[in-house]
């Protein structure tokens, strides 16, 4: 083969290698959305080569054959120029969104399929003749109808890119906009060139400028990305921002689909996935519901979750913030995770702490009332008495008469005294509970005979129902007080003739105690309260007074032995107490 390395050819092929080198430069030291720049670069780089190959050849065979390598440049180039202005506008979604990229590859194929094979049909070129013009050997080659196509392709992708870049420039920074401006004159001048050779207007005579153009432009675009960071700012501090910030942060397009994330993101995904990129958001999130429903309303809200995350529960307060286009348009949701465990976890102690210094400062209200008024009463009254007849006021038999009434306070003095003291070492300092085993019959029996007295002065009748000796485990002095309390209830809320029943009975593998009686009842509004475990003071059948202290301490103590307290009644009829222990099998 013969070689005719003319000044065009020499030239081509310096530009060709250069443009080649400075692509690379550009992919290895700059950020992904100028990386397609790069690719750009190559395509001009490869057509511009081998047009210099082409020129340098000196037979058709070669000319035709260097054609091929020449096309794979010029096929590409619209496809990774359009890309490169789809990432640098930051509407690559929009990009993904309609499946633009797969159509231009296949274009881009389709058209070096043709050209390759442009002997079998003609389409492309008609007809090509070898000619010379002076000193260079050229190829005259006849358009065919492929071509008009083609170029009409090539123009419209490349005005689609400009048209990126230039509806970008509105409302940007004067620094992007100004470096944007730049890029649209590179793309500009060998778009204008091009169109000047179609048309017929030989600049260089026979030597098809427009490869010449792009690739001088699109060479000193890449030389000022290098030396001088053009076009490089916006992309790099955007990544830079978004990966150091501690916050997580998901961008969604118009379609729900998932489209960045930042590694602090990743960490919040921790799903087993590589990458959640064109995931759907209702995928990722598919627990998430009030999540979910925020984002379809497409409006700017905060919202709270809580995520497992390496097993330990995370809150997150979401920022959601609308992203919007061009006139208003809806184009996707910008989600900003921050992670506020640990404020919730503060916040939730102090709730703690005030709700227990509230419980406290009622504590401390509701003792300061018992002293004051139920416990001085009584025992005032006690002293009073004692002095009158120390005083001679109050003979022996007038004593007499009042000493059943002075028994049964000086009782009702003991009993909240009894309760006063083991409910507050219950709530200030807490109880420990020393489970036994007992005979839960005999200590029924016990606190019944204790209870007769004050029953047989109201003329109420005690009676036990238990199927013999029953064995449980539990705290013995607990029990005995909480029978106590109820016991002492029900007889305070009975009138003469009323009857009191303490029942004992195996109840599924527990014993179940039960104090049911015949007098006054509970209003359904009290027995709402009971069992909400509100505390409150009523006076019995005979006005006897009464602190609200029992039913706490019962209840308190009924679940520390592992029960619950079941509380019923009919106004008027009869009210029923019941509790459960655990049983010991007598085996």
């Amino acid at each position: 083969m013969q070689w005719d390395f003319n000044l065009y050819a020499v030239t081509l092929l310096g530009l060709g290698v250069a443009a080649a080198l400075l692509s690379l430069i550009i992919v290895l030291r700059l950020s992904k959305a100028v990386r397609w720049f790069a690719l750009t670069l190559a395509c001009c780089a490869i057509w511009v080569f081998f047009y210099g190959m082409e020129l340098a050849s000196g037979t058709l065979t070669y000319i035709e054959f260097w054609l091929k390598f020449k096309y794979i440049g010029i096929s590409l180039l619209p496809f990774t120029w359009l890309i490169f202005c789809f990432r640098y506008t930051g509407q690559i979604s929009r990009l993904e969104e309609n499946s633009i990229q797969p159509i231009l590859l296949v274009i881009a194929l389709i058209t070096y399929v043709l050209v390759a094979t442009n002997d079998w049909h003609h389409l492309y070129y008609t007809s090509v003749e070898f000619r010379s013009d002076g000193p260079i050997l050229l190829a005259d080659r006849q358009r065919g109808p492929l071509i008009y196509m083609f170029t009409f392709y090539f123009y419209a992708v490349v005005a689609w890119g400009i048209y990126l870049l230039a509806a970008s420039m509105r409302g940007a920074e004067p620094l992007f906009r100004s470096q944007t401006f730049l890029l649209l004159i590179a793309a500009l001048i060998p778009l204008l060139f091009h169109v000047m050779s179609f048309v017929g207007l030989k600049l260089l005579g026979p030597i098809n400028v427009t490869s010449f153009a792009f690739t001088v432009s699109f060479l000193a675009t890449g030389i000022g990305l290098v030396k001088y960071d053009l076009f490089n700012i916006v992309p790099i501090a955007k990544e830079e921002l978004i990966a150091a910030m501690s916050d997580g942060v998901l961008v969604i397009d118009a379609k729900d689909r998932i489209v960045e994330v930042n590694p602090a993101m990743k960490k919040v995904l921790k799903e087993g996935r590589q990458s959640v990129i064109g995931l759907s958001i209702h995928e990722v999130f598919v627990l998430d519901e009030d999540l979910i429903r925020n984002i379809r309303e497409k409006q700017s809200r905060r919202v709270e979750i809580n995520k497992v995350i390496d097993a330990a529960e995370k809150t997150f307060l979401i920022e959601m913030i609308p992203l919007k286009g061009r006139k208003g348009l809806f184009e996707g949701m910008l989600l900003v995770f921050k992670d506020i465990t640990e404020g919730r976890q503060s916040q939730t102690l102090l709730e703690i702490q005030a709700a227990q210094l509230k419980k406290d400062n009622a504590l401390k209200d509701k003792l300061f009332s018992i002293i004051s008024h139920d416990l001085k009463g009584p025992v005032l009254g006690v002293k009073e008495i004692l002095d009158l007849t120390k005083n001679g006021y109050i003979n022996t038999e007038e004593l007499l008469e009042i000493l059943p009434s002075l028994s049964t306070s000086i009782d009702g003095v003991a009993m909240l005294l009894e309760n006063l003291l083991a409910w507050s070492r219950s709530q200030l300092k807490g109880e420990f509970t020393d489970k036994a085993v007992f005979d839960i019959y005999k200590l029924v029996q016990t606190q019944r005979a204790l209870a007769e007295p004050v029953a047989a002065l109201k003329q109420v009748s005690l009676a036990v129902d238990s199927e013999g000796s029953i064995m449980v485990f539990a705290d013995k002095h607990m029990v005995e007080l909480v029978i106590r309390n109820l016991l002492n209830n029900a007889i305070k809320f009975c009138d003469t003739g009323d009857q009191v029943l303490i029942r004992v009975t195996d109840h599924q593998g527990e014993v179940k105690i039960s104090v049911r009686d015949t007098g006054v009842g509970i209003s359904a509004a009290n027995l709402q309260r009971l069992r909400k475990g509100d505390s409150f003071t009523t006076f019995g059948s005979n006005n006897e007074a009464g602190t609200g202290l029992g039913l706490l301490l019962v209840r308190d103590y009924v679940e520390k032995n592992g029960g619950t307290l079941w509380i019923d009644s009919e106004e008027n009829k009869w009210s029923e107490f019941s509790f459960v222990l655990p049983k010991i099998n007598d085996n």
